[in-house]
């Protein structure tokens, strides 16, 4: 009598990790930022490793960026941050003089340092200040630098 032979198990290919499959852990991820929390912490709560969550930024951010856009989007209605933001540039400080525990004088100043942090802000929002600027060669690749020795010696070797 012949021995049936068992089919053969198929293995199953892997799955390569898309970013459907950390959807979930992003999504925790960004709320957590919207929520307030810093990196790391969001990071750790929606359920990434302790070397994730140190490198959150490098590691996390760039792939959870859009998202995180537009969740700041539905959090914060941008009426609201250009209403802030109007509000930094005019900013005020105001200083007080005190004589013997009783305050004697108020005065209100212009708080330079915030207007300015604000117009910063706004100029990188309006894509007027340009924080990063890369340079290529004419074909868009990298540039080339030529040693000034090698050009020396070449013009002496003429």
């Amino acid at each position: 009598m012949k021995a049936k032979k068992k089919p053969a198990k198929r293995k199953s290919a892997k799955k390569p990790k898309t970013s459907e499959a950390k959807a979930p852990k992003r999504r925790r991820f960004v709320a957590g930022l919207v929520e307030g929390k810093s990196m790391r912490k969001a990071a750790i709560d929606a359920g990434y490793t302790q070397a994730m969550a140190d490198k959150a930024g490098q590691k996390i951010l760039p792939g959870a960026r859009e998202e995180f856009k537009a969740a700041l989007a539905k959090a914060i209605p941008i009426s609201k941050l250009v209403q802030r933001i109007s509000q930094g540039l005019n900013a005020n400080e105001t200083k007080l003089s005190q004589f013997e525990g009783t305050y004697t004088d108020a005065r209100t100043l212009v708080s330079w340092g915030e207007r300015r942090r604000y117009a910063e802000l706004a100029a990188k929002l309006f894509g007027f200040l340009v924080l990063k600027v890369e340079l290529g060669g004419d074909d868009g690749g990298p540039l080339e630098f030529i040693d000034a020795r090698e050009r020396l010696l070449a013009a002496l070797a003429r």
